[in-house]
Parts: structure tokens; C-alpha cells; sequence
């Protein structure tokens, strides 16, 4: 089968190391090819006026705290193609005049023209296309379906733009051609259902560790243990430093549950948010508690999860969350956010724990709740969330995925 997919967001080159794209999308178009099938992706990369690409860093780091977008190199203007693990993968930028804004119709008629051209060089015909986040990929699905008349299947990493009325209206002609809507999470299914007024449920599209992940690490990984009538005291976050991560919840939460001191916590990652965090920590005085490593390699990460009894992260707008299940396939007890992208897989109080995102009174509540838990039933809750893991690798939520297109 030829499997054609359209993304907003793609892994390229030229990606800073510490900010770039999420690679959710081509693991899944990665396990296709292991399957047998043809697989090309067109990253519909945005292209900014050139005066953006010149602000200050500073500037551009402020702008990803607020809104979470990385601004791609001035070299990701072009166009490239390239094969990665047996993936065709062509970049076709497009033009957005203002960031986080629709994009003109004018400059989604040029972006079909190129995709056909693409499609042509390559004598790709689709037997299925998929779209990944909102725009521009369901105007550009409607339009190519008429052409090539195969099934169309969106996929939403949230529903920022369908909220909007007017686009609702704009697009709603685009949005009745698509033969399938998924979303990244159950909550976005949701969502998707409610918003668009679907008969249906959306399928919902999750994300998976890869194989090597889980037989490597796993094999190291020694089952926790936690003490009788003993406080948790090894905590960890790993994600961006960015507000939405709401990694100044933690802190206060922490500080609040933990009034002796009597915890750590481990923080990894890099964003805009890291020297208002470090002031933090240092007008609390919980220097000797909390140590920034910044960016580090996966096995360093690992690591440090294979060490921590306790992760958390209660980020807003989080669509999935990759993170949890690697936290979780290493025995972390895990706490995520309530009604975001992970809930749904954790079912609070059997294989991990959920809380109102950016609510550090009550994650205070729910480290407290965890602390009144008996040795037994804090191990049980870390084998659930290993056993919940490992029904979540690249290749099972791949064969799910696929099963859509037939």
C-alpha cells in the first residue's frame, strides 16, 4: 500500500538538537515501511517573512515560552528531499504570513500545486493519505482526494482551529470530505466529536516506545521498591522549560508536601522558563533539593528514571505525552495532567496518578495521598504502569493505526 502523509511538523536536518520537532509522526511512518508499505511524507514546513527569522534569540525564546513554537532555521526556507530509515520524506515549505495564524488560500492552491508536482516526480499514487495537525493539511487533503480518490484520514494533535467558528465555517467543506478523523488522545477524540458533530468516535492515535527502548532498558531495569511507612523522596521532570509545562507547580507543590526538606527533585530539559525556575529555587532556599542538568542523552534519561520513584509533569495543552510511558515502562509512579492527552491511559490510583494541570495545591494533595499509600500498594501501582508500557511499543500502536486505512 502507498500511504502518502501530510504534517505540519517533521524531524529535519537542520533541527536544533534540544528544540526540535517531535518525531511522532515518523515513527509511525517508519514501522509502515517495516510492514512492507510505500511511505511519503510531505512536511508542510512553515515559512515565516524573512524579518522574523532576524529577531534577537532572546526575543525568540520568549515567543516559544508563550506560544510553544520553535522557529525553524532560515535554511528550512528551501525545499529538500531526502530518505530516512526508508521513509521518502520531501519538504515543501509554505508561506505564513503571520506565526500561529490560518494560512492564506492563495498560498494553499501553490502548496497543491507542489504537492502534485512531488507526487509526480516520485509516480506516487496514494491508496490512503493522512493528515497530521489541523492546517494546512485538511484543506490540502479535500483537494487532493478529488484528484486522486482515495481515503483521507485526519488526525488531530489538538482542536485549536476547528474552537474557531469562522474556520469551522470556512473549512467546513473541506472537513466533510475527509473519510476519518482521529485524535492523539482520548481527550482530544473527544473534543473532535463534540466540535465537529460526528456520528461517529474518532479512532484515537497513540503514541508508542519504540522495541529497542523497551527490551534494552527494561532488562536493567530492577523493580522498585519502596519503603514501609516511608515518604517518596525521589522526584523527576524531563520535558521543555516552558510555562506550559507549569514546572513552577512542581516546585510548590514539592515545597508545600515536603516542609523538612526531605525530597529531591531532578530536572531535565532546557526553555525560555529556566532562569525564572532557578530564581525559584533559590528564593525558597531548595538549592541542595533541586538540580537543573539540562539537555541530556536518552541513556543519561533513563537513567534517571530507572533511579526516581516519582514523575510528574501536569503541562496544559499537553496532546500526549511520550514521556509518561517511558517513565512508566521504567516503574516511575507517574502523575499527569486531568482532562489533557494522558488521561485515559492513566487511570488515577491503579498504574499512576492525575491532577488539574498547573494546580500546585493540589498535586501538593496528591504527593501527600501518595505518601499515605502502604509499601505494597505503591509497588503495585509501579508494576501497573510497567505493564500498562508495555502495551504501548512502536510497532503495536503502528499495526492499530494501520488497521484505520482498510
Amino acid at each position: 500500500m502507498k500511504i502518502l502523509v501530510l504534517t505540519s511538523c517533521y524531524p529535519e536536518p537542520e533541527d536544533d538538537s534540544k528544540v526540535g520537532a517531535t518525531p511522532v509522526v515518523h515513527y509511525f511512518a517508519r514501522e509502515w515501511v517495516k510492514s512492507g508499505h510505500e511511505v511519503l511524507v510531505i512536511h508542510n514546513a512553515n515559512k515565516f517573512i524573512l524579518p522574523l527569522y532576524l529577531l534577537p534569540s532572546f526575543i525568540k525564546h520568549k515567543i516559544n515560552s508563550m506560544v510553544d513554537m520553535v522557529f525553524p532555521k532560515l535554511s528550512q526556507r528551501k525545499a529538500l528531499y531526502r530518505e530516512m530509515e526508508g521513509v521518502k520524506i520531501k519538504r515543501i515549505p509554505i508561506l505564513k504570513v503571520i506565526p500561529r495564524c490560518e494560512f492564506l488560500p492563495i498560498q494553499i492552491k501553490l502548496q497543491l500545486r507542489r504537492i502534485q508536482k512531488t507526487l509526480l516526480e516520485q509516480d506516487f499514487i496514494p491508496d490512503v493519505m493522512v493528515g497530521h495537525w489541523e492546517t494546512p493539511q485538511i484543506p490540502l487533503l479535500s483537494m487532493l482526494k478529488e484528484v486522486y480518490s482515495c481515503k483521507a484520514v485526519e488526525v488531530f494533535h489538538g482542536t485549536h482551529y476547528i474552537h474557531k467558528g469562522i474556520y469551522y465555517k470556512k473549512y467546513r467543506k473541506y472537513l466533510e470530505s475527509i473519510d476519518q478523523f482521529g485524535g492523539r488522545s482520548p481527550e482530544i477524540a473527544r473534543k473532535v466529536k463534540e466540535s465537529l458533530k460526528l456520528q461517529y468516535d474518532p479512532f484515537i492515535c497513540y503514541s508508542g516506545i519504540p522495541n529497542e527502548y523497551i527490551r534494552e532498558y527494561t532488562r536493567e531495569r530492577p523493580e522498585k521498591r519502596f519503603e514501609e511507612m516511608d515518604a517518596i523522596h525521589d522526584f523527576l521532570y524531563v520535558g521543555k522549560l516552558i510555562d506550559r509545562k507549569c514546572v513552577d507547580s512542581i516546585i510548590l507543590a514539592l515545597r508545600d508536601a515536603y516542609p523538612m526538606k526531605n525530597f529531591h527533585l531532578n530536572i531535565i530539559g532546557v526553555g525560555a522558563c529556566e532562569a525564572s525556575l532557578r530564581d525559584m529555587v533559590d528564593k525558597f532556599g531548595l538549592q541542595e533539593q533541586i538540580t537543573f542538568y539540562g539537555s541530556l542523552p536518552r541513556e543519561e534519561v533513563i537513567k534517571h528514571m530507572q533511579y526516581a520513584q516519582c514523575f510528574t509533569m501536569i503541562s496544559s495543552r499537553e496532546v500526549f505525552g511520550l514521556v509518561y510511558l517511558e517513565a512508566m515502562s521504567q516503574g516511575c509512579i507517574v502523575i499527569a495532567s486531568r482532562n489533557e492527552g494522558f488521561d485515559g491511559i492513566i487511570v488515577d490510583g491503579l498504574n499512576g496518578f492525575l491532577c488539574e494541570a498547573g494546580n500546585a495545591q493540589e498535586l501538593s494533595k496528591v504527593y501527600e495521598r501518595i505518601n499515605g499509600l502502604t509499601q505494597e500498594e505503591k509497588e503495585q501501582i509501579s508494576r501497573n504502569a510497567v505493564e500498562t508500557a508495555h502495551h504501548f511499543t512502536d510497532s503495536e500502536v503502528a499495526k492499530r493505526y494501520l488497521k484505520v486505512f482498510y
